[in-house]
C-alpha cells in the first residue's frame, strides 16, 4: 500500500492515507463478495495467485484505479 502511493503519487503514505487506503480495500472487497453471489465478474490481476480471495484481489484493482483518478494524482503541488 504504502510502495502503490509512493509510485503513484510521488510521496510517503501518511497514517492516515493507509488507514484510508485499508478501509477502501476492506469496503470494496465486501461489496464484490457480496456481489459474487450472481454472474458479476471482477477485473482480476493478471496472474492472480490460486489462493488470493478474488474479492480482494478485484478491492485491490479497484484501489489501484482509485490512486490513480485521485486528484493528487492529476495536479501538481
Amino acid at each position: 500500500m504504502k510502495e502503490a502511493i509512493q509510485i503513484a503519487w510521488g510521496r510517503d503514505a501518511s497514517e492516515d492515507d493507509v488507514k484510508t487506503c485499508l478501509r477502501f480495500i476492506d469496503k470494496q472487497a465486501a461489496i464484490d463478495s457480496a456481489n459474487s453471489e450472481g454472474s458479476q465478474t471482477f477485473a482480476l490481476p493478471t496472474p492472480c495467485p490460486a489462493e488470493f480471495d478474488p474479492a480482494r484481489a478485484a478491492a485491490l484493482v479497484d484501489f489501484c484505479h482509485a490512486l490513480m483518478n485521485a486528484n493528487e494524482f492529476l495536479y501538481v503541488d
